[in-house]
């Protein structure tokens, strides 16, 4: 039970994202919504059968077989299959799932009803993912017996990483489902545009989904992971705002601000900078100690303070650009974007001063990744503006 409520959390937290970016007066009702997520949830089911086709093609019926194969038949197995088919999936799940809906009436619900069918295809995965993905890579490889004397459950630690990950599905659902709302909303939209938007959405699972299962082989793939996930939100943003902007405007709407707020900037600067310390100054109580935290080698005695000081940052980061966001009379996601860029590059050249320039821009770039998703939140809860 405590696994279901880890996959569901995370997912209905995207989703109440989602229905708060649109602004008041055009929100979806739940009905619906529930009605995409609930058709996402069955659609892994057919993804399944599907997914016979790699042990015929690329002879890797299985996840550990596929990571043995040369990285160009990775990925070519992941972009030419993975990727189609997952996008597929979602798509016709949101397709029966809106049939002849009378509450699609504008073209920025192509992207809520998307993402909405794209969330229950994540929690549908996320339990296949807890019950039966990670337990067999665990008998396979289990982890050291350090870890087992810590008393942490390994399958709940690996199952609570994954369902903290940044919301892939629903952001590349934004491809094809901003492409359907224009389709069905928006006249003279070319007949075409549903299959580029399924084909760049593929095109991206492939190679997040590649840049993820080479990151061992590869340090650089993890920057490459960061960066496809914040192009992902910022094409989010875009699109988005891109079909809002044909809609009818909402009765109240706040101006843009003509000039860049640092005070809202030295805001976030400031809250990131006070629960990075906090959470720097637990993981000393706790005896933690950044030398053995940072090195290469395994110390099983460092995991529990340095899980606590990443989730403090962690929350602390999204708290930053949240609060800001909120508070602002205006749009203030650059400021707080900036504000919380800085401060995470000086914490991290105080904390981590032996670490190289690509674990520095990882770092960084991470830190942007959590404090964009809290401020683009904080101004979409503003009720009295346009986003």
């Amino acid at each position: 039970m405590l696994l279901v409520f880890v996959a569901l959390a995370p997912t209905l937290f995207w989703l109440l994202i989602f229905w708060a970016a649109e602004k008041p007066g055009h929100r979806e009702k739940a009905g619906p919504m529930a009605r995409c997520f609930l058709f996402g949830m069955i659609s892994p089911v057919f993804v399944s059968l599907v997914y016979m086709l790699p042990s015929a093609i690329f002879q890797c019926g299985s996840l550990s077989e596929l990571l043995k194969q040369a990285p160009l038949v990775i990925m070519a197995a992941l972009i030419l299959i993975v990727g189609p088919t997952e996008e597929l999936m979602k798509y016709f799940a949101t397709r029966l799932a809106i049939y002849k809906e009378p509450t699609f009436d504008e073209s920025s619900d192509g992207i809520v009803f998307a993402a909405s069918a794209a969330l229950g295809f994540a929690f549908s995965e996320h339990l296949l993912y807890f019950f039966h993905t990670i337990p067999t890579m665990l008998s396979v490889n289990p982890p050291p017996p350090e870890i087992l004397k810590l008393n942490i459950d390994p399958l709940l630690f690996c199952s609570v990483v994954r369902a903290l990950s940044p919301p892939m599905h629903p952001l590349l659902a934004v491809f094809w489902g901003a492409a359907l709302g224009r389709k069905l909303c928006i006249p003279g939209t070319s007949r075409y545009a549903v299959f580029f938007g399924l084909a760049t959405a593929s095109i991206m699972h492939g190679l997040l989904d590649s840049s993820i299962l080479l990151a061992s082989r590869f340090n650089w793939s993890l920057v490459i992971f960061l960066l496809l996930n914040i192009y992902l939100i910022v094409n989010a943003v875009r699109s988005y705002k891109q079909l809002a902007s044909s809609q009818a405007p909402v009765p109240v709407s706040m101006p843009l601000a003509k000039k860049f707020q640092w005070r809202y900037a030295l805001l976030a600067l400031i809250i990131t900078a006070i629960t990075e310390g906090l959470g720097y100054l637990i993981f000393q109580s706790l005896g933690g100690d950044i030398a053995a935290f940072t090195k290469s080698g395994f110390d099983p005695g460092q995991i529990v303070p340095g899980l606590i000081w990443m989730a403090v940052s962690i929350i602390g980061l999204f708290l930053a650009g949240l609060i800001t966001g909120i508070l602002s009379p205006d749009r203030t996601v650059k400021e707080a974007t900036l504000g919380i860029l800085v401060a995470s590059v000086i914490c991290n050249l105080l904390e981590y001063p032996s670490q190289g320039f690509a674990e520095q821009l990882t770092s960084a770039l991470f830190c942007l990744l959590i404090g964009s998703l809290g401020a683009y939140l904080g101004e979409a809860l503003q009720p009295r503006k346009n986003i």
